[in-house]
Order: C-alpha cells, then sequence, then structure tokens
C-alpha cells in the first residue's frame, strides 16, 4: 500500500472515530443547535445524498433513454423527424431538407447508419431496415420512445449493432385533439465572407435584406374511445404535412462552398466543370485531354477553362425541397381476460417530395467507358475549333471521340421525384397467467414501395446532335430523324420496390 493510501485511510478511520461523540455533544449543547440553525438547517429535514431506488438502467446490459409523452407535448413537436433530432444518441437528421435524399426518415444511433439500427413499434418491427420510415408514426399517440444506445445484436440480431429505438404507443387514449402548426424561416440576408468571396467568381447572390420562405403546414387529428366496459378500445389518426421549396440561392450563406486550396492560404469557391459556356476536351490528337470552354465573347473560339469561367455546383440545390405527406392509421385491441387479449393495428402513409438540379449534359462517363462522337465537318464548328478537336482530320467527315459537359442556361431545371407509400397491419394476442409471467404472440406485414422518377439526356441523341452535316447549306442532322440532333431529356422511373416481412414473437 503506497504512502499516500496510507494517509488517506488514516484520515477515514480519524473521522469514523469521532464523528458520533461530536454529534451527540451538539444535540446537547445550546450554542450549536443555534449555530445549525444559523447555517440554514433546521430539525426535520432530510438531505438524501444517495438512492437504492430500482430503476431499470440498474438492472439493463445497456442503459436506456425514454422520452416521455409529456416531453414530447411540451417540445410541441408534430412529427417524429422532430421528437429524434433532440436525443443526443440520435444522430440529427431530416430527409426532406437534404438535396440527394429519397424522403424516407430512418434512425441513425450514433451515427452508425440506418441499417445498424433497430426500430420497433410496440416491441416489433416496424419492417425492413431499407422500408423504414418512422415519419409515419404519430406523435400524439406515442406513450414513451426507449432508446437502447448499446449494440444489442446478441438479442435482436445484426440490424441493431447501433441500438434499437422502441416507439410505444398509447393503448388507452379517448375524445378527440385536433393539432395545428404553421412555421416558415425569416433570414435576414447581409453581405458576409461567403458573398464576399463569390464575387470574385462572379456567382449569383441573393438580395440583401430579410427573406421570408419555406413555409410548412403540419395538421393532426387524433381519436379514441373504449366500449363494452372498457374492455375493448379503439384509436385512429390522420396527419398532413407539407413544405415549400427553399432553394440555396435564397441565403446569402450558401453563395458558394469555401474551400482552401492552399494550408493557411486564401479561401476560394469549389467549381464545376459543368458551366454555361459549355466544356470540351478532345481525346485524340495533340490536344488530347486538354480542357476548353467556347469564349463567353461569342467568337465560336476556345479558350482554356478556367474558375473565371466555370460554374458554382450547388447553386440550383435546396434548403428544403417541396414535399407533402399523409398518414392515417388506426390501433385496436379486446380484453377477454386478464389472460388473453387480442390486439391488431394499421398504419398507412404516403409522402411525395422532389428536389431540382440544373439541366445538363453530363460526361459520358456518367453512361459508361465510350466518349461522345463528333464528326470534324459539323458546320457547327468554326476552323479553328475543328482543329483543336480534330488536328490534321479537320473539315474531313471523319468522328472523333470528344468529352462534352454542358449546364443549360434558359431551360427549366430538372427534377428527381420520389413518391413513396407504405402499409404496416399487426396482429396478435398478449396476456398474463400464472404470477410473473406473460406472453405475446403476434406478426407483423409490412408492404413498402417507392416510386423514383429522374430526368437525364439520352446519350443517342446526343451523339445524334454532335453529327450534323450541311446539306445544301442548311445543317442536318446526319441521322435523317426529325429531332434526332436535339439532345432532349429523357425521364426515367425505377422499378417500384416491394419488401414484406412476418414475424412470430
Amino acid at each position: 500500500m503506497s504512502r499516500l493510501n496510507r494517509l488517506l485511510l488514516g484520515t477515514t478511520c480519524l473521522a469514523a472515530l469521532f464523528a458520533v461523540p461530536a454529534m451527540a455533544q451538539e444535540a446537547d449543547t445550546p450554542a450549536s443547535t443555534a449555530a445549525a440553525q444559523n447555517e440554514g438547517t433546521s430539525e426535520g429535514d432530510i438531505i438524501v445524498t444517495g438512492s437504492r431506488i430500482t430503476r431499470p438502467n440498474m438492472t439493463a446490459a445497456a442503459p436506456i433513454t425514454s422520452v416521455t409523452s409529456e416531453s414530447i407535448r411540451a417540445q410541441a413537436a408534430v412529427n417524429i423527424e422532430e421528437v429524434l433530432n433532440r436525443i443526443p444518441q440520435i444522430a440529427p437528421d431530416s430527409q426532406q431538407n437534404y438535396q440527394d435524399s429519397d424522403g424516407r426518415q430512418r434512425v441513425k444511433l450514433r451515427n452508425l447508419g440506418f441499417e445498424r439500427t433497430l426500430t420497433l413499434i410496440d416491441g416489433k418491427r416496424v419492417g425492413t431496415m431499407n422500408g423504414v420510415d418512422v415519419n409515419m408514426i404519430p406523435t400524439s399517440l406515442i406513450q414513451r420512445v426507449d432508446v437502447l444506445t448499446g449494440g444489442a445484436s446478441a438479442v435482436y440480431g445484426s440490424d441493431a449493432v447501433a441500438g434499437v429505438v422502441n416507439f410505444i404507443m398509447k393503448n388507452d387514449f379517448e375524445g378527440i385533439q385536433l393539432n395545428g402548426n404553421y412555421n416558415f424561416y425569416a433570414h435576414d440576408n447581409q453581405p458576409g465572407l461567403v458573398s464576399q468571396v463569390a464575387s470574385q467568381y462572379g456567382f449569383g447572390q441573393p438580395s440583401h435584406g430579410l427573406a421570408v420562405d419555406g413555409g410548412r403546414i403540419d395538421l393532426s387529428l387524433t381519436a379514441g374511445t373504449k366500449l363494452f366496459d372498457d374492455r375493448f378500445h379503439v384509436s385512429g389518426y390522420v396527419n398532413y404535412r407539407k413544405g415549400e421549396l427553399v432553394p440555396n440561392e435564397a441565403r446569402e450563406t450558401a453563395g458558394c462552398q469555401l474551400i482552401e486550396n492552399v494550408k493557411d492560404g486564401p479561401l476560394a469557391c469549389s467549381t464545376s466543370t459543368y458551366s454555361y459556356h459549355g466544356y470540351v476536351s478532345p481525346r485524340t490528337g495533340a490536344n488530347n485531354g486538354n480542357q476548353y470552354v467556347n469564349n463567353p465573347d461569342g467568337s465560336r473560339s476556345f479558350v482554356p477553362f478556367s474558375d473565371a469561367v466555370a460554374a458554382n455546383p450547388y447553386s440550383d440545390y435546396s434548403f428544403q425541397r417541396r414535399n407533402e405527406r399523409w398518414n392515417a392509421g388506426g390501433f385496436a385491441s379486446f380484453a377477454i381476460s386478464d389472460a388473453a387479449e387480442l390486439y391488431a393495428s394499421g398504419m398507412w402513409f404516403r409522402d411525395k417530395s422532389a428536389n431540382g438540379f440544373p439541366a445538363r449534359l453530363y460526361s459520358y462517363t456518367a453512361f459508361g467507358s465510350a466518349p461522345y462522337q463528333v464528326n470534324c465537318n459539323n458546320p457547327f464548328l468554326s476552323a479553328s475549333q475543328a482543329q483543336v478537336i480534330c488536328g490534321a482530320q479537320a473539315g474531313t467527315s471523319a468522328m472523333v471521340p470528344i468529352e462534352l459537359r454542358y449546364r443549360f442556361s434558359g431551360v427549366p431545371d430538372l427534377e428527381d421525384r420520389y413518391l413513396n407509400e407504405g402499409l404496416r397491419i399487426t396482429g396478435g394476442v398478449r396476456g398474463d397467467f400464472a404470477e410473473g409471467w406473460s406472453y405475446d404472440v403476434g406478426g407483423v406485414y409490412a408492404r413498402n414501395q417507392q416510386d423514383w422518377s429522374w430526368s437525364f439526356p439520352s446519350v443517342d441523341l446526343v451523339n445524334n446532335a454532335l453529327n450534323v452535316v450541311n446539306v445544301g447549306g442548311v445543317p442536318t442532322c446526319a441521322s435523317g430523324a426529325a429531332d434526332g440532333c436535339l439532345p432532349s431529356i429523357r425521364s426515367a422511373r425505377a422499378r417500384p420496390s416491394t419488401i414484406r416481412r412476418c414475424s412470430i414473437i
């Protein structure tokens, strides 16, 4: 035992030897009683510095955090997204605001990904992890939210590596409850560091002053009642939500993405090769790999690509996407006896959102490895441009490979559109028997469908548009198609996915 430990032990023993006599003497001494009153204490006060009260966290293998309905009501939260974002263990997330999101709200404990977080409703899986959308859960019927923050894969499986989130629903809601909320953003755009740097690149900036936008409305109607001497309970809900678009250009802070090209050097803006002046890079000849853009002065010549003619890659992105959502469902239970209670529930949602992005001609690398092809006698090429692209083959009918990127101006933005629909049905029987024993046998049916459509230029039509010949002084598409020279936008639609899951608990 070290000298310090012996010293501390000796001090503790002395305190224990003299503590009791000192307390007895103070109790019999009026002076000591007056001194205690002067110190702010009085007879009958009990100060608890520790407790042996049994708590769930004391017996659980991992810590559990609970958010009660009272806390949710105090937050005035109208959707699960707002409830979850206030829990420290859960990574803040708002899928209706992300540019690249598909609109489904999933839970990520400790930012380890939704694939590693198991989500339950009354102890049963919401569905498969790829089809989960917890915004389908009505906040008005939540009794509490239990968050198991430790790994629970040994009990629940590999999708609970990060933990488990269990939504416990109310089974005794009675009456009618109508909730409504409307909010919006009020942002004061003032010149700052971002706008100062972005102005050096000629990037557009929002109007200075107060910007009011992003209105969002949330409405919910909940009703419930009990019948047959309170043995039968039924409740239902309908929720509606709609949000307006807030583009990036509405905020001064999003004038550009600030970067530092050199350590401790000046700040700069990230730029994109998808320029309004086009981007041309030959893939053969002496200029193979060089980067050019059309001269902004309209002289039909090329100038080297640089930040001075680059585009802002995020100017048409959004802070908040345009979205609309419907939720509906109901819960029912019938108590046959203490030993048997039948229960069932149904939950449905439909979420539609869209995020815009600039209409553009994509690099061939977005579709494969074969470059675009252009004919060297194309009448839209000036002599100097044909020389840069084709070299000695300029003016001939030879086809040469080329890399093209273009961001169109004066063309409406394209949209990625997401339509998510889901249905979850549960049923079973539960009850208590003997003393301290209970059971719950039930099943879950979950079906989720995502309809995703997006727009992009057709590769074939782009190549047709690049193969143009001069016929009687009129530029004509070599393919002979009436509209084959137009690199028009095609829409694609993702095949809907259906996910079903049935389990015995």
